[in-house]
C-alpha cells in the first residue's frame, strides 16, 4: 500500500511539480523543508511545499499576554501575524497541505526554547467541532501539538476539552467583541479522565488574533480545576493589541476563571 501511494505521488510530482507556497520556486531549484516525523494525522503522501529559504524567514519569535479576566497568561509565538505567514497557514488549514506542519512546528519549538526554558508540560490543542472536523479532515491545532510535542518532549492531551457548540469561523470576524461572543460556551471540559493530569497544561492554537478562542478554552479547563500556565501559537496579532484583548476578555459575561498564579509564575 505504501509503495502504491509513493508511486502515485511521484506521478503527481511529474504532472504538477511541487512549488513553495511563499516564493513559488519549484522543488528542483531550492531545497525544501524535510517532512515532519510520523504523527497521527499526517499521510505518507503529504509533502512540504515550503523551501528552506522561506522557512528560515519565519520569525522573529514574540511573546505577548492573553487577558483572561482575572489574570494574564503568557503567549509564546513563532512570529507576529504577517501576510506571508497567514498565507502559509491558510494553505495548511484550507488547502490540505498538512505537511506544512513540519516547518511550522519546528519554528514554534525554536521560539519556545528561545523565549522560555522548556519544562515538562502537556499540550492541549484547541478542539474543532465534529462538524468542522469532518469537513476539514483534520484538526490543525491537534496536528501542530502532536508534532510540536516531539520537538519539546511534551505530552499531548486531547481528552481534556471538547468543542460542544458549532460556531462561525473566527477568521471571518474582525471585531474582537464579535469574536468573543462567537465562542462563548463553545468549549467544555469533562474534568475526570482515565489518565490523571499531573503536569502543567499549555493550550496550543494555530493563530491567536484577539485571544477570544484560547480564553474560552482556558475558562473551560479552569472550570474543571485544570489550570493552564501558558498559550502557544504559530502566529499572533496580540503584541499590538494586547491591552484591548485583555479588556474584551474581562468584559465577557461568562464570568471569571480561577487562575493558578503559582503555576503561571514558572513561565515568567
Amino acid at each position: 500500500m505504501r509503495g502504491v501511494a509513493l508511486l502515485w505521488q511521484a506521478l503527481l510530482d511529474l504532472w504538477a511539480p511541487v512549488t513553495c507556497v511563499v516564493c513559488g520556486c519549484p522543488w528542483t531549484e531550492a531545497g525544501f523543508c524535510a517532512a515532519a516525523s510520523a504523527s497521527r494525522g499526517l499521510r505518507i503522501w503529504d509533502e512540504v511545499p515550503l523551501c528552506r529559504r522561506c522557512a528560515a524567514g519565519i520569525g522573529p519569535p514574540c511573546r505577548a499576554v492573553v487577558g483572561t479576566g482575572t489574570g494574564d497568561l503568557p503567549l509564546l509565538a513563532a512570529t507576529e501575524t504577517t501576510a506571508v505567514i497567514a498565507g502559509v497557514i491558510h494553505a495548511w488549514k484550507y488547502h490540505g497541505q498538512r505537511g506544512l506542519v513540519g516547518p511550522l512546528a519546528a519554528a514554534l519549538a525554536k521560539s519556545v526554547r528561545l523565549l522560555h526554558p522548556w519544562e515538562g508540560c502537556d499540550l492541549v490543542p484547541v478542539p474543532l467541532h465534529p462538524r468542522r472536523l469532518r469537513a476539514r479532515g483534520f484538526n490543525q491545532s491537534a496536528l501542530l501539538a502532536r508534532v510540536l510535542a516531539l520537538h519539546l518532549g511534551a505530552g499531548v492531551r486531547e481528552d481534556l476539552v471538547a468543542r460542544v457548540r458549532a460556531t462561525a469561523q473566527q477568521a471571518r470576524l474582525s471585531d474582537p467583541e464579535a469574536r468573543m461572543g462567537n465562542v462563548v460556551r463553545a468549549f467544555r471540559s469533562p474534568g475526570c479522565t482515565a489518565r490523571p493530569v499531573d503536569r502543567p497544561l499549555v493550550v496550543v492554537d494555530d493563530v491567536v488574533t484577539s485571544g477570544a478562542t484560547v480564553v474560552e478554552v482556558v475558562r473551560a479547563l479552569s472550570a474543571a480545576d485544570l489550570p493552564v500556565v501558558a498559550v502557544l501559537a504559530i502566529a499572533t496579532s496580540l503584541p499590538g493589541q494586547g491591552a484591548r484583548a485583555a479588556k474584551v476578555a474581562a468584559a465577557s459575561p461568562e464570568g471569571d476563571h480561577v487562575a493558578n498564579k503559582a503555576a503561571r509564575a514558572q513561565w515568567r
